[in-house]
């Protein structure tokens, strides 16, 4: 068990389980501070690169008993993305003071904007002796400093969620969007719904998901007909919903049919028909029972309304999304009310943004969990004897560990799974109405996946 620090408050406690190999880990993290930022070693030596032969004593050493364990992170805290490194790093210091093991030290280096500079912080970092490192934060800057970290006996635990850069020794804890299109298309599925539609950006990641989605659709015995492709941004979508809808061929129908009915002169059942029909835009329904829509901010809030004006009515088709839709003005579109998506449980990460919140006078963003769940991870390995603390056989216990986010395990292949629940759009927020597996232990499945969900008790939240 991991001491909390005695001088923390005991409220709002958040219980991580690290099931690692031959046991569970249960860390108990106290509140942070009202405010300021917490106390989180760090060492900020300037040394210089060692000659050969000392790199391998670099490469070969562990902290003996009494000398700090040396964590590195490498994170953009310069340059375009300089206000998302400095949240993962507040993140990570948070999580280093509610844990309170003074034997930990954290190394920050900027990476910045560039792959040249991710792998001279790489450098820098292992000058310094660190065992493990978390980050980069971009896949090129993963990409860069994964060889030379793995080169010298020092695994990765990256904030990427590219499957392209995951290796062995360098593990990806970003959100891999296979795995949630891949849950929210067996959650569909599950519900009876079979012929899908989609709404897919022009980008690497529309390709992307794009091509996981056919996967899913045709592994789960549903069909796809419909996708219509939209370039970025928020001009002339308009026309792709449009024909999504088959709008102007059921405006057509409408009309024709109002003008068979008219002839029929005073009839009082075509008088009837006519009037049932006032009102309507087109007649017949659309050839899909959910539309799944992997987008996310100004882009989906442009898109969502667009569909109930082109009649396709949000309460016979589901809408469907990936963990992009987890953002709070989601619920503010009407449209998107009754949707789906797949996201970490939401539970845990509102408790970690709150403490954020009142620790350091802002909201994180998202992404900023992860940063605190890869420290709390590096803070449970450290715990190993030191030849097999944060080895790749460590790293990847097929137990894995849960977090804020919910239960993860790290592949051979640096790829994780993840237990993900889905999520239902309300005016009030996200309510879940499929839950996460809460661990890996056993074969049960509650939805087809290769996420399972075992008969054990459920860790709690205080």
């Amino acid at each position: 068990m991991l001491r909390t620090r005695s001088n923390l408050s005991g409220i709002a406690v958040l219980r991580y389980v690290m099931a690692m190999a031959l046991c569970g880990l249960l860390a108990a993290c106290a509140t942070a501070p009202e405010s300021g930022r917490p106390g989180a070693r760090r060492a900020e030596t300037g040394q210089q690169r060692p000659g050969a032969s000392e790199q391998q004593t670099v490469k070969r050493h562990h902290a003996a008993a009494g000398e700090p364990i040396k964590i590195g992170m490498l994170l953009p805290l310069s340059g375009r993305s300089a206000a998302v490194g400095k949240s993962l790093l507040d993140a990570a210091e948070m999580a280093l003071y509610e844990i309170g093991d003074d034997s930990l030290v954290l190394i920050p280096r900027d990476t910045g904007d560039t792959p040249a500079q991710a792998a001279s912080a790489t450098r820098e970092l292992l000058d310094q002796g660190v065992e493990v490192i978390l980050g980069p934060y971009y896949s090129t800057s993963v990409a860069a400093a994964a060889p030379i970290a793995n080169a010298e006996g020092v695994n990765l635990i990256a904030f990427s969620n590219s499957r392209d850069v995951a290796r062995p020794g360098a593990y990806l804890m970003g959100f891999l969007p296979g795995q949630e299109v891949k849950r929210i298309v067996d959650y569909a599925r599950s519900q009876d719904l079979k012929r899908f539609a989609a709404l897919i950006p022009a980008s690497d990641y529309g390709t992307l998901v794009l091509q996981q989605f056919q996967k899913a659709v045709a592994a789960d015995g549903g069909h796809l007909g419909k996708i219509e492709i939209y370039p970025r941004g928020t001009e002339g979508l308009d026309s792709f919903v449009r024909r999504l809808a088959n709008y102007d061929a059921r405006e057509k129908l409408l009309r024709e049919d109002k003008e068979d009915l008219q002839s029929y002169g005073d009839d009082d059942l075509a008088h009837d028909a006519l009037s049932d029909l006032s009102g309507r835009e087109t007649l017949g329904g659309v050839d899909f029972d959910a539309v799944f829509i992997p987008e996310g901010g100004i882009v989906l809030r442009a898109l969502a309304p667009l569909l109930p004006y082109y009649d396709i009515d949000p309460e016979h088709v589901k809408l469907l999304g990936t963990g992009l839709w987890d953002d709070s003005n989601v619920a503010r579109e009407p449209a998107m009310i009754g949707g789906w998506f797949a996201a970490p449980a939401p539970a845990a990460a509102k408790i970690f943004s709150n403490r954020f919140a009142k620790t350091f006078g802002n909201r994180p963003p998202r992404i900023a969990s992860l940063a605190y769940d890869a420290m709390a991870l590096a803070a449970a390995l450290s715990k190993d004897p030191p030849d097999k603390r944060f080895s790749r056989a460590a790293i990847t216990d097929p137990n894995g560990f849960k977090g804020i986010d919910g239960v993860i395990r790290f592949n051979p292949d640096g790829t994780s799974d993840r237990g993900l629940a889905v999520l239902q759009v309300q005016k009030s927020g996200f309510d879940v109405i499929s839950p996460a597996p809460n661990s890996f232990l056993t074969a049960k499945n509650d939805h087809p996946d290769v996420l399972r969900k075992p008969e054990v008790s459920q860790q709690a939240l205080k």
